[in-house]
C-alpha cells in the first residue's frame, strides 16, 4: 500500500501514471485502503462529492469491513498525531464509521 495515495502525489504523462512520496508505504495493509484514502482526500480536502463505493463494485462484506477498519484506523492515527475529536477530518471519519455501521460504505 502506498499509504498516502492522493492527487498531489500523482502525475500523469503520456497515458502513464507516476506515483511519488512513498514514505508511508506498508506491505501488510489492505490494498483497498489506497482507494479509500484517495477518495477521502478528494472528498474532505478538495470538497468534491463523496464517492459511492458500490459504483466501483465494492459491495461484498469483506470490502465493507475493510472500509470500516480503514476509517477506524484513520481516526486512531489522527488522535495519535495529536488531533482532536472536534477536527473536521476526524468528524468526516466518524461520520463514515457511523454510516458504515448502518449499511454499506457511501
Amino acid at each position: 500500500m502506498h499509504g498516502d495515495f492522493a492527487p498531489w502525489n500523482t502525475r500523469q504523462e503520456n497515458g502513464r501514471l507516476f506515483v511519488f512520496d512513498w514514505e508511508s508505504a506498508k506491505e501488510q495493509t489492505p490494498k483497498l485502503w489506497d482507494v479509500f484514502h484517495f477518495n477521502e482526500k478528494v472528498t474532505s480536502l478538495l470538497h468534491k462529492k463523496p464517492v459511492r463505493y458500490a459504483e466501483f463494485g465494492l459491495t461484498c462484506p469483506a470490502d465493507h469491513a475493510s472500509f470500516l477498519l480503514y476509517s477506524l484506523r484513520s481516526v486512531c492515527k489522527a488522535l495519535e498525531d495529536g488531533g482532536s475529536l472536534l477536527e473536521p477530518k476526524l468528524n468526516y471519519h466518524k461520520e463514515q464509521i457511523l454510516r458504515g455501521l448502518q449499511g454499506s460504505p457511501k
